[in-house]
C-alpha cells in the first residue's frame, strides 16, 4: 500500500508540473482594498491582500475568477483568459456603488524591455493552486485533481492491489473551442490545418480591445501581429483585426501574415472588405495565388477579383479624404467614455488629443468631442488640433456650431482657410 501511495504522489507531481506553464495573472485594487482571490473554485491567498499575483498557470486557458472583499461582503465573478508565456494584469475598480474587473495590461514573461502595467500595493505572489480533493476510508483511498485543463481521478482499494488512474480532458473552458462556431463539420473543408480551433468570440473581443487601446498606429500594428501569430483566426476575425489599423500597407501585411494559418481560408474574401483600393486587393489576391494554396470558394460564381465598393463613412461626401478610415461607432463611443471619466477640463483635453494622435475622425465626431468641453477656449483649441485628423475636411465649417461667440467662429474659419496653420 505504501509503495502504491508513493507512486500516486509521484504521479500527481508529474501531472501538476506538466500542466503548469509560465503564465501569470495579477489582480490589484485601485484603492488598495484587501480581497481573497478564488480561481476555478479554489481560494489562492490565505490572507486578504490588495495585490495578488498567481504564477505557474496553464495556458492558453480561460479561468473563472471570484474576488471576495475582506469587508462589506462584496463578491465579483468574472472569466479571464491567459496566453502562453504571458503575464496579464487586471485592476479592480469601484463603479456605481459596486466594483468591476478591468483589463490593465499584458507583457511577455522574460522580456524586460516592455513597459509593465502599473500596479499599486505590496504584491503577494502565489504559485497556482489547483483543486485537489482527497478522501480515505476502510474501503480504500480516492483523489480528484482539477487543474482547469485536466481532471485527474486516482483510486485504490484497501488492499493496495487494485488502483485506477483516469484523466479526463476538460478543455471546454479553454481559449480554443471549435464548437463555438457555426461551421458544419461535414463540409469538405480545405486543408490548412496548422489552425484547427479558432479563438472563441469573447477572448477575441478581449484581444481586439488590446489593439484598440494602443495610443499609436505602430503600437496597434505590433499588438495585432502578436495576436495573429498566437491565435488561430477565422476570416471574419482577420477582417476585424485588420480594420483596427489605419494604413493600407499595414492592413495588407497583416492580411498576408494571417492567411497561412487562417481557420477558413476559403472565406478569405471577407478580408478584402478592409481595402478601398482595387490595387491593394489585387496584391493580396496575387499573394494568395503565389502560395499555390488558392482555396475554392463555395460560391460557384466566384470571381478572382471582386468589385470593391468603397465604404461610405460620410454619406454623400465626395470631397478630399485625408485618412483612410475614421473611427468606428463602437471605438468612438469608447473614446468618449474615456474622456468623460476625466474630472478636469485640462485632463479631458489631453485625453482627447492622445486618442486623436493615432485615430482618424469625421467632422461630426469632432463636433461631439468639442461639446464635451465646458470652455469656449478649449473647444477652439481642440477644433484646431483635430482638423489635421479629420476624414472629411470639406465639411469642417460645420464645427462652428459648437461655438457661442462669433470671434471663435471667425478664428476657426481663418485657420481652415490657411490650411490648418
Amino acid at each position: 500500500m505504501r509503495k502504491n501511495l508513493l507512486f500516486i504522489l509521484c504521479f500527481i507531481s508529474i501531472v501538476t508540473s506538466s500542466m503548469a506553464q509560465k503564465s501569470n495573472m495579477i489582480f490589484f485594487t485601485q484603492n488598495e482594498e484587501k480581497f481573497y482571490l478564488v480561481v476555478n473554485g479554489v481560494q489562492q491567498n490565505n490572507k486578504p491582500s490588495s495585490n495578488v499575483k498567481i504564477s505557474g498557470m496553464a495556458a492558453p486557458m480561460q479561468y473563472n475568477v471570484r474576488i471576495k472583499f475582506e469587508k462589506d461582503n462584496i463578491v465579483i465573478n468574472d472569466k479571464v483568459s491567459l496566453l502562453p508565456n504571458t503575464e496579464k494584469t487586471w485592476i479592480i475598480q469601484p463603479k456605481n456603488g459596486n466594483y468591476v474587473i478591468k483589463f490593465s495590461g499584458q507583457i511577455e514573461i522574460g522580456n524586460d524591455m516592455q513597459d509593465k502595467p502599473f500596479v499599486s500595493g505590496e504584491q503577494e505572489e502565489i504559485i497556482y493552486n489547483p483543486q485537489v480533493n482527497m478522501s480515505a476510508n476502510q474501503d480504500g483511498f480516492s483523489m480528484n485533481m482539477n487543474t482547469g485543463e485536466e481532471s485527474v481521478n486516482i483510486s485504490m482499494d484497501a488492499s493496495g492491489m487494485n488502483s485506477n488512474v483516469k484523466t479526463n480532458n476538460t478543455s471546454s473552458n479553454t481559449t480554443y473551442s471549435k464548437h463555438q462556431y457555426a461551421y458544419k463539420e461535414n463540409v469538405d473543408r480545405p486543408i490548412n490545418r496548422d489552425c484547427n480551433n479558432p479563438i472563441n468570440t469573447m477572448d477575441f473581443k478581449n484581444e481586439l480591445h488590446r489593439v484598440n487601446t494602443q495610443t499609436s498606429n505602430a503600437g496597434k500594428k505590433l499588438v495585432a501581429e502578436k495576436i495573429a501569430k498566437a491565435f488561430c483566426l477565422t476570416s471574419k476575425q482577420v477582417y476585424l483585426l485588420c480594420n483596427e489599423l489605419t494604413f493600407s500597407n499595414d492592413k495588407l501585411a497583416l492580411a498576408k501574415l494571417c492567411y497561412t494559418h487562417c481557420y477558413d481560408p476559403e472565406n478569405y474574401e471577407e478580408v478584402y472588405k478592409c481595402f478601398s483600393i482595387s490595387a491593394t486587393v489585387k496584391e493580396l489576391d496575387d499573394y494568395i495565388n503565389s502560395l499555390g494554396t488558392r482555396h475554392t470558394m463555395h460560391n460557384p460564381h466566384h470571381q478572382s477579383h471582386p468589385t470593391i465598393v468603397e465604404e461610405e463613412y460620410v454619406p454623400g461626401y465626395s470631397g478630399p479624404r485625408d485618412c483612410s478610415r475614421p473611427m468606428s461607432v463602437a471605438n468612438f463611443n469608447d473614446a468618449k467614455n474615456t474622456i468623460a471619466q476625466a474630472n478636469f477640463e485640462e485632463t479631458k483635453k489631453s485625453t482627447a488629443k492622445t486618442i486623436l494622435a493615432s485615430n482618424c475622425v469625421t467632422t461630426s465626431q469632432v463636433i461631439e468631442l468639442c461639446r464635451m468641453f465646458d470652455f469656449e477656449a478649449t473647444k477652439l483649441e481642440f477644433a484646431k488640433f483635430a482638423y489635421s485628423k479629420t476624414y472629411d475636411k470639406a465639411n469642417y465649417y460645420k464645427v462652428n456650431v459648437v461655438f457661442d461667440f462669433d470671434a471663435s467662429k471667425e478664428d476657426l474659419n481663418r485657420f481652415i482657410q490657411k490650411g490648418g496653420r
